[in-house]
């Protein structure tokens, strides 16, 4: 996993989630296939970015010495273990066999659409914030400035650098 898969699932979801968005409130474009699709898209990026923060980012900032990395994924897996539960539940009420099915409660649908959305959203600007300059650091891409993440402070002796 690198910053850059992390960086690339986030702006997928919100792409998604901003022409969602725009869909969902219109009633007869709700119903259309190409909203279905962006829908089933959108879910399957969420749930995909769920499985890679837990199986590679959160592992990795708790495995890091630095206790600041392990107390930010502890918080951060619990705000994600939140919203992966608010996600199932929506999921559970509106979509039947992975099928968008907004039913005749429209309002309510586009209420709970529009809500998560918005936590999905708050949960990546979130991560955004706090885990990438950290996932940075342990993940395979390099810092911004392309420098090496270690740099030793001074050469070996000069034998040593000839052996």
């Amino acid at each position: 996993m690198t910053l850059k898969s992390l960086q690339e699932s986030h702006r997928q979801i919100a792409e998604l989630t901003a022409v969602l968005g725009a869909l969902v409130p219109d009633r007869s474009l709700c119903r259309t296939d190409l909203t279905c699709e962006l829908f089933s898209r959108f879910v399957g990026n969420v749930k995909r970015h769920f499985q890679l923060q837990e199986k590679e980012l959160f592992p990795c900032l708790l495995r890091h010495a630095d206790t600041r990395y392990n107390r930010a994924a502890n918080r951060a897996m619990q705000a994600h273990l939140g919203i992966k539960r608010i996600f199932d539940d929506y999921l559970h009420t509106w979509c039947k066999n992975g099928v968008l099915n907004p039913s005749a409660e429209q309002d309510a649908f586009v209420r709970d659409t529009q809500e998560i959305f918005r936590l999905v959203k708050k949960r990546l600007d979130d991560d955004s914030r706090e885990l990438h300059a950290m996932a940075r650091e342990v993940l395979s891409d390099p810092p911004p400035s392309g420098k090496p993440h270690f740099q030793p402070r001074m050469q070996a002796p000069h034998a040593l650098r000839h052996a």
